[in-house]
């Protein structure tokens, strides 16, 4: 996905940006999250230190939440397209 809009000139426009930038925060959460909650929930304690254990709670929040938000502006965007279109077809016939 990421690779496909950044390299086709066609795909490149805001709602696509969007997705795009959804993908990011997706691959965020899977890079940095989910291999350190893998480790917490195999040894049921963590024990890699209180520093990554900082680091990993506020990455969790920081990419959760940035994918969360980017969903909203993709439906927000959605909306926004479906709303003028069919204002623009009733206001201008």
């Amino acid at each position: 996905m990421i690779a496909a809009i950044l390299l086709e000139r066609n795909l490149q426009n805001v709602a696509n940006y969007l997705i795009l930038s959804l993908a990011v925060a997706d691959l965020l959460v899977a890079c940095l999250v989910m291999p350190l909650s893998a480790v917490y929930e195999v040894s049921k304690q963590w024990t890699l230190g209180p520093e990554l254990c900082d680091m990993w709670t506020s990455s969790d929040v920081l990419c959760c939440t940035a994918s969360i938000l980017h969903l909203v502006a993709i439906a927000l965007d959605r909306y926004v397209h479906v709303v003028v279109s069919l204002c623009y077809d009733s206001c201008y016939r």
